[in-house]
């Protein structure tokens, strides 16, 4: 397999058979698709079983039952467990994937010998952007100067599963920021990556997604994501090498934030 797609399902029953359409366009061959049903309250995954029924693909579809709402990290990590592609790639089951999107992150990946490559998104008129990443070998300067411009955008990226596996890189449990720790890991560790500057993702926001549902321990959830980082760090004895970068980094999307989810679920 080249890509393992891991898809956490959740309440999504409105828009999940628009996805699975854009997924089964993929031009690449050698697609693994993991949908991890995160036990919502509606149809999504029937809804899934039977577009998968009714549309025969090339695609190998996998669907993995989370026993129990674990959240789209927990969702996520159960995918990874399962996945068996040279790349991982994280997709949101409300959103839309361009044709090339898996062929043309993939072939970017193979071509520059990436642990992480990531593509620019479209959301509604607007392109977005992820200019800091670095084509090529992470120096420390490089990866500085990608530490502190990146954006997480985590559906564009491609990360290479072994990579992944072998710095014991997942997502915290927590329900915020749990992207962002990820991602953020993941550059601290990455030997090479690569950008595509083309809009490969449709982002489509939704008024009943977790990132604009009230919710009062979110501060302290991202907090405890961006804790993690700074573990991570430690762990893998960098912290000091970079720590004027995570620092910053995890004031400036840790602490600033949560002090902002804090003020706006008063």
């Amino acid at each position: 397999m080249k890509i393992s797609l891991i898809v956490p399902v959740y309440n999504a029953g409105s828009y999940i058979g628009a996805f699975l359409e854009s997924v089964t366009a993929q031009t690449l061959d050698g697609i693994q698709v993991i949908l991890v049903d995160d036990r919502g309250s509606d149809d999504s995954i029937n809804i899934a079983r039977k577009y998968i029924r009714e549309h025969p693909s090339e695609k190998e579809f996998i669907i993995l039952d989370a026993g129990t709402n674990r959240g789209p990290g927990g969702a996520r990590n159960l995918g990874i467990e399962k996945a068996a592609g040279e790349y991982l790639v994280f997709a949101d089951s409300d959103d839309l994937l361009e044709p090339e999107y898996c062929e043309a992150l993939y072939t970017a990946a193979k071509k520059h010998d990436a642990d992480i490559v990531c593509c620019d998104a479209r959301y509604g008129d607007k392109i977005l952007s992820n200019r800091a990443v670095h084509t090529g070998i992470l120096e420390k300067k490089s990866r500085k100067k990608t530490l502190a411009g990146f954006v997480t955008y985590l559906w564009t990226y491609a990360f290479r599963r072994e990579f992944i596996l072998e710095n014991g890189i997942r997502f915290p449990l927590q329900r915020s920021a749990e992207d962002s720790c990820f991602v953020t890991c993941s550059w601290l560790s990455a030997r090479s990556s690569a950008y595509i500057e083309r809009p490969l993702y449709r982002y489509i926001p939704r008024d009943t997604s977790v990132s604009r549902v009230k919710e009062r321990a979110r501060w302290k959830n991202r907090i405890k994501s961006f804790c993690k980082v700074k573990e991570y760090a430690k762990e893998k004895n960098i912290y000091r090498q970079y720590r004027c970068a995570i620092d910053r980094l995890c004031f400036k999307k840790g602490t600033l934030l949560a002090i902002k989810d804090y003020l706006t679920n008063l």
